[in-house]
């Protein structure tokens, strides 16, 4: 089955990737989000599967329900929480490992953030939009009971309202959440006219940080926001940041001494290198940890003993985990991270990190262009696919060779990596039609990833740059 139309059936419905891998405290499992679509909905699904490191074993998880993502180990290693979606709406689940036995921890009005654990695994911290009032011009009439009428006006003063993928966005603030691991009703920590951002931490049993902005103009400043500490007990909120520009996703490390987090300062720039932080657990004595290191980072996290933090690094269309010691030279761990954005070759993709032996065991999105992500470790220096859900279905077709290739900017002769893509059967004394998939930002990243975009249209016989 290698005819253009087939291989657009293929690439819409038959694939799957890996999310989101979670390794376990003791580096011997891993559970990870695994994605497909549902030919009869035409909506994503999503369920979570687990990987056996010693024993090479691959088995479902947890299946049931359209959605089921952002798993997170308990610090004991023994539970799982989980986001659960189905016909009930969104709830945080727990899975206990030992039983297989499962619970609702609380039922939610809208999907919450990922969920973190407190350290002493009692307590679930997230985040969730808390909406605000609707405005309107006029009264609005309710429709009578069983009554079709036409969609209600919509009444817009918000400056981002709508985003691609999204649709419109629903009127409101992100606020801090806490639960009780054994179940019962979520409290909402953070109070006020304040946005908080998804990925917040725990600082000790007591204490939550996240980040956020409470700018009365914070929609004309969007870079803009501080990281934030609450007392789970009181609401008392202490900011822990103060300067012109962003401090967000806080990292505790593991000894709860210290804070690692992303941002930079403000100069009112198209673009801005994002850095790494660490400062002391109260804010004091922040440094830059990556002033001399020439390219941007995300997703970091500590290492075990607390001496280090790793970073995902953008690098000419690459994904690399470089690590950052406290006192010392960056190390290069490993490439090929990403290929969790299948319909355009974006730079995305995610790692977690657990030791043994005093040395670092990754989980990661495994990327390559012949798939989308699949599962990656990273172990005594090598990193490989360990659960590749593909390869009963893409090595039968016939998909585009892809090639690099670099070219020069006429602006400032700087170095462009590029990619080509050659329909199957491609001759090369022939003539093709071509088309020029740049991105618009132009500061988001294109790599060498699988893109189901770029496979159709070389299916269709086009050259794609």
């Amino acid at each position: 089955m290698t005819t253009s139309v087939a291989v657009a059936v293929c690439l819409s419905f038959a694939l799957e990737y890996v999310s989101d891998p979670q390794i376990s405290p003791s580096a011997d499992k891993i559970v990870y989000v695994r994605n497909a679509m549902d030919r009869q909905t035409d909506r994503q699904k999503s369920a979570l599967w687990l990987y056996d490191v010693a024993q090479e074993r691959h088995t479902p998880l947890i299946t049931q329900g359209a959605s089921n993502r952002n798993p997170r180990w308990s610090g004991s290693g023994d539970r799982l929480l989980f986001m659960h979606k189905g016909a009930s709406g969104s709830e945080i689940r727990v899975l206990y490992l030992d039983s297989g036995k499962e619970f609702t921890v609380t039922q939610l009005d809208r999907p919450p953030s990922a969920g973190v654990w407190s350290p002493d695994d009692n307590q679930i911290a997230f985040t969730m939009l808390v909406p605000d009032e609707v405005p309107s011009f006029a009264p609005v009439i309710k429709a009578p009971k069983g009554a079709t009428w036409a969609a209600p006006v919509k009444v817009i003063e918000e400056i981002r309202f709508r985003f691609d993928g999204a649709g419109y966005l629903e009127k409101g603030n992100r606020h801090v959440f806490v639960v009780s691991s054994e179940g019962g009703a979520a409290r909402q920590i953070s109070e006020g006219d304040a946005d908080y951002l998804s990925q917040i931490d725990w600082l000790d049993n007591d204490h939550v940080l996240a980040s956020g902005s409470e700018a009365p103009d914070r929609q004309l400043n969007a870079s803009e926001s501080d990281i934030y500490s609450f007392n789970v007990n009181t609401g008392e909120r202490r900011q822990i940041t103060q300067r012109n520009g962003p401090d967000r996703f806080p990292s505790v490390s593991p000894d709860g001494s210290k804070i690692a987090y992303l941002g930079y300062d403000e100069h009112l720039m198209a673009y801005q290198q994002t850095d790494i932080y660490v400062m002391g657990r109260d804010g004091e004595a922040p440094r830059n940890l990556t002033a001399d290191f020439d390219r941007t980072l995300s997703n970091i996290a500590w290492r075990a003993d607390g001496k280090a933090v790793l970073a995902m690094v953008q690098d000419k269309g690459a994904l690399r985990v470089v690590e950052f010691p406290l006192n010392g030279a960056p190390k290069a761990l490993f490439a090929g991270v990403g290929g969790t954005q299948i319909s355009r070759p974006y730079g995305s993709g995610s790692f977690s990190i657990a030791s043994t032996r005093g040395r670092p065991v990754i989980a990661y999105t495994h990327a390559n262009l012949d798939s989308p992500a699949d599962l990656g470790l990273f172990r005594k220096g090598r990193a490989q696919a360990v659960v590749q859900l593909n390869d009963g279905t893409l090595p039968y077709l016939d998909l585009a060779d892809m090639e690099p290739f670099t070219t020069q900017s006429s602006v400032d002769g700087r170095d462009i990596d590029a990619w080509i893509a050659l329909p199957p059967g491609f001759e090369r004394n022939a003539s093709y039609p071509l088309i020029l998939e740049i991105h618009g930002g132009p500061f988001a990243m294109y790599g060498p990833y699988f893109s189901s975009e770029i496979q159709r249209y070389a299916a269709a016989g086009y050259v794609v740059v």
